[in-house]
C-alpha cells in the first residue's frame, strides 16, 4: 500500500506531519473559474496582510537546475 513504500512510511506519518498536494493543471482544464476565484481570494488576503508567504530561498537562474535536483532528492 502507498503508506508503506520506500518513500512514505506509516510510522513517519504518525508524527503529526502533513503531506498534501494539488494538481492545478487538471483543475485548470476542468474548472478554470474555480482557480481564478481562489487566486483572486489569495491575492486579496495577501494585500490585506492576512497571509505572508515564506520565501525559503532564491536562486540565480543559472543555478536552478542544481537546486531543483536538491529539492527532488
Amino acid at each position: 500500500m502507498w503508506w508503506n513504500t520506500k518513500s512514505v512510511s506509516a510510522t513517519d506519518l504518525m508524527q503529526n506531519r502533513v503531506v498534501a498536494g494539488l494538481h492545478l493543471g487538471l483543475l485548470m482544464e476542468r474548472q478554470p473559474d474555480r482557480i481564478q476565484a481562489a487566486m483572486k481570494h489569495l491575492f486579496q488576503l495577501y494585500e490585506e496582510g492576512k497571509i505572508k508567504p515564506k520565501i525559503d530561498s532564491t536562486w540565480p537562474l543559472d543555478k536552478v537546475h542544481f537546486h531543483l535536483h536538491v529539492l527532488y532528492t
